[in-house]
């Protein structure tokens, strides 16, 4: 995945451990291997496939349940490093790259670009990521294909106007004095210089407070990909700006990528939900 420029986290194995699960589980309830269990000839062979079952299932509803507790989920992060022998390191924020290194990204990313072009047009290996693949596949000379990318980036937000009375502010007054001009010898110039006007110029405030770090995410759009007799367009799609908050919690949506609770605030004095 690193190879492929994608960003790994202790997150992201518990997400492969849930998606293991349900797969487990999925090939446990079909009918023909649920027959077989249950004709299983050595009583304790089913009994032991049963109850694998049954803890694979409290253990992903306990997984997914959005109250859970965070120690739960740091624990069975901590077992999967540990199972993995993975760990934990601050990546390098300045990597210098051969040509050859280079080269060689380059080629793994065109590979699996084309490697899922080449899968989306044959309905053996879309059997777990669309309904239908044989309607998927007929119809795929309509399929747009997407490209998304995640740019972080700071923001620096500038001090505004605040409101002074008028005993800070007094009236600007200029200064007039003579120096020696630079281009001819001997000639003395007027210089004029004015006070910023402001009786208290300084106040107290934190530097981090004026940055943000937020994520932009782009998308490219290419059309007529699968269409042999048209040439692919490209254009972009509508940008989406993500910043930080309280309200974009990962702990309130599910695996459909649905809110679980509904959530109302106020921006600016108006409400939203």
């Amino acid at each position: 995945m690193r190879q492929h420029g994608k960003y790994i986290d202790a997150v992201d194995l518990e997400d492969y451990l849930r998606h293991c699960m349900q797969k487990y589980l999925d090939e446990a309830s079909k009918p023909g291997v649920a027959q077989a269990i249950e004709d299983a000839q050595m009583g304790s062979m089913a009994a032991k496939c049963a109850a694998r079952v049954e803890a694979a299932k409290r253990e992903l509803e306990r997984l997914r349940n959005p109250k859970s507790r965070d120690k739960v989920h740091e624990n069975r992060q901590q077992q999967l490093m540990r199972f993995c022998g993975a760990r934990l390191r601050r990546p390098q924020r300045l990597t210098t790259l051969t040509l050859n290194e280079e080269r060689g990204r380059w080629q793994c990313t065109l590979q699996a670009y084309d490697r899922l072009l080449w899968e989306a047009m044959r309905p053996e290996f879309l059997q777990e990521k669309v309904l239908d693949p044989e309607k998927f596949v007929a119809e795929i000379e309509d399929v747009v294909v997407c490209h998304a990318d995640q740019v972080p980036c700071w923001l620096r937000i500038g001090s505004q106007k605040q409101l002074y009375r008028a005993a800070e502010v007094r009236k600007r007054k200029r200064h007039e004095d003579t120096i020696p001009h630079l281009s001819e010898p001997g000639a003395q110039a007027v210089r004029t210089t004015g006070e910023d006007g402001m009786a208290q110029t300084r106040q107290t405030a934190k530097g981090e407070g004026d940055r943000f770090r937020v994520t932009l995410e782009m998308c490219q759009m290419v059309t007529n990909v699968f269409k042999p007799t048209k040439a692919p367009e490209v254009k972009h799609g509508r940008p989406v700006l993500v910043v930080p908050g309280a309200h974009g919690r990962l702990s309130n949506i599910d695996d459909k990528g649905l809110f679980i609770e509904d959530e109302v605030f106020h921006v600016k004095k108006k409400r939203r939900r």
